[in-house]
């Protein structure tokens, strides 16, 4: 794009960046690098939570908050990713999720540390984001991930995929172990033994079925995104997106005039309103006064003698004398 920095890292190395083994680690920032001008990046907190990297750059100009993935997410990256949500918010920025995760962390010790919790404060923070958010599949798009990281449920501007990527509610591998366990023990508590060779078989079979149904091009078949797009593409379509939901300034001046002249007649019909009624209300007053000129006068009176009227003490025996009120109590 004229006038900004293209990125400094060659973005057509992003066909060679992701493994095409979901076993394989990657890391993210590589990739946010090849896609931001300049390849300049201000990563948030880094050292907290570091399988969530969060991080704030720039696209064409336009001011961009990333949050991707360089692994499960933790306690600590679902409490950053929140934080770093809420600041994009109060900032106005957009907000581009790189999806290559498989869910939120499992496990005694991550469930003891309150990831339920935390997992749920960050899918609401992206529930009630105030800016755009934009959503790309580089790997994996497992589970609970999909949700966290602004999945189709939580309707981004736009969700594109990588030919790469895989969406499920889990891996392959994990549900074909699942099932195993599963049906283990089903035939232990019938007492019953086995068979490795259709195990192995059924198996096989669960994970042939979930890596195909997990493809890019299958899962863009239902539109569960936008469309499959050419990784070294990603910057381009960026810089359209976001810039389509960028305000217009003419767009929003006149707005600001017309907000100014609603806001000004509502308080013109207000104070005229308030003026009214006390212009009223006075008319009443003095129309009182003037048919009973006398009655305030009889009601000061009347308010003098039942102050002045005295009081009676009754005592502890019967038939006790009545005393005036003369500021004592009658003893």
């Amino acid at each position: 794009v004229a006038g900004h920095q293209a990125p400094r890292s060659d973005p057509d190395e992003l066909l060679t960046r992701m493994p095409t083994s979901l076993r394989e680690p990657v890391d993210m920032r590589e990739v946010v690098a090849r896609i931001v001008d300049a390849s300049d990046l201000l990563e948030f907190k880094p050292l907290y939570g570091a399988a969530t990297v969060c991080a704030q750059g720039a696209i064409a100009g336009h001011a961009v908050g990333f949050i991707t993935n360089n692994g499960p997410i933790d306690v600590a990256g679902a409490n950053k990713a929140t934080h770093f949500i809420q600041w994009m918010c109060q900032l106005g920025q957009p907000i581009v999720y790189l999806q290559n995760t498989t869910g939120y962390m499992v496990g005694k010790d991550s469930e003891q540390g309150g990831m339920i919790k935390h997992g749920s404060k960050m899918i609401q923070a992206v529930t009630n984001a105030t800016v755009p958010q934009f959503t790309i599949q580089c790997g994996a798009s497992f589970g609970a991930g999909n949700y966290g990281m602004c999945g189709r449920g939580y309707a981004p501007r736009f969700l594109f995929s990588w030919p790469n990527a895989k969406t499920s509610v889990m891996g392959g591998e994990q549900a074909a172990r699942t099932m195993r366990i599963v049906a283990e023990a089903a035939m232990a508590r019938k007492g019953l033994t086995p068979d490795p060779d259709k195990a192995r078989a059924q198996y096989d079979q669960i994970v042939q079925v979930f890596e195909a149904q997990s493809d890019a091009f299958y899962t863009s078949g239902p539109l569960l995104d936008d469309g499959v797009i050419d990784p070294r593409r990603t910057r381009r379509g960026l810089i359209k997106r976001v810039d389509q939901q960028r305000p217009n300034p003419d767009d929003l001046s006149r707005c600001y005039r017309a907000s100014d002249r609603v806001t000004q007649q509502v308080t013109t019909q207000s104070t005229a309103l308030f003026l009214e009624v006390h212009r009223k209300a006075a008319e009443q007053h003095y129309r009182d006064r003037l048919r009973h000129p006398l009655a305030h006068l009889r009601a000061g009176a009347q308010s003098l003698r039942t102050a002045r009227r005295p009081r009676v003490v009754a005592g502890n025996a019967p038939g006790a004398a009545a005393h005036e009120d003369t500021g004592c109590d009658g003893r």
